[in-house]
């Protein structure tokens, strides 16, 4: 299945192999499982927002996202993790299979800190229970994200 995550990294020349698994329920602890790749390692896509504005954290797995750290950043007064409907219309995607490659809207991307210490990375291609294995500097280098500590500690 070529979704439009995988039609932007082919646009992009970006090396990637893709995982499948069977989607059952959706979440990062169920998808490292399946692929037996290391929860640390495998990107949840979060969609939150401020009272204007949407943003795309990218954080390991094993994180809880700090909206807190994350407003700091961006310079917001509050944010809050979108709502399904929200996530789903800005993204293009389903829930669960949120992909930050070929977004319907160009929107600001956090990456957390912690994913630099993985040479490779899982991240959702565009479609509930298929994944996308990366170099993290290609993931970096055609999504040009803030970096910073955006995870709970």
């Amino acid at each position: 299945m070529k979704t439009k995550g995988i039609q932007f990294l082919d646009e992009k020349k970006i090396a990637y192999e893709i995982k499948e698994y069977q989607f059952n329920e959706k979440g990062a602890v169920y998808a490292a499982s399946s692929l037996n790749w290391p929860l640390n390692a495998m990107i949840k896509s979060i969609v939150i927002k401020s009272d204007k504005d949407y943003y795309l954290a990218l954080i390991g797995g094993d994180k809880e996202i700090s909206l807190k750290k994350a407003a700091n950043i961006l310079k917001e007064k509050k944010l809050i993790l979108a709502p399904i409907e929200e996530a789903e219309r800005i993204s293009g995607y389903k829930v669960g299979g949120i992909s930050p490659f070929g977004f319907k809207k160009q929107i600001k991307i956090l990456l957390d800190n912690s994913l630099l210490n993985h040479e490779k990375i899982a991240i959702n291609a565009g479609a509930r229970g298929i994944i996308a294995i990366l170099k993290i500097k290609d993931l970096i280098s055609i999504l040009s994200p803030v970096i910073e500590d955006i995870s709970i500690n």
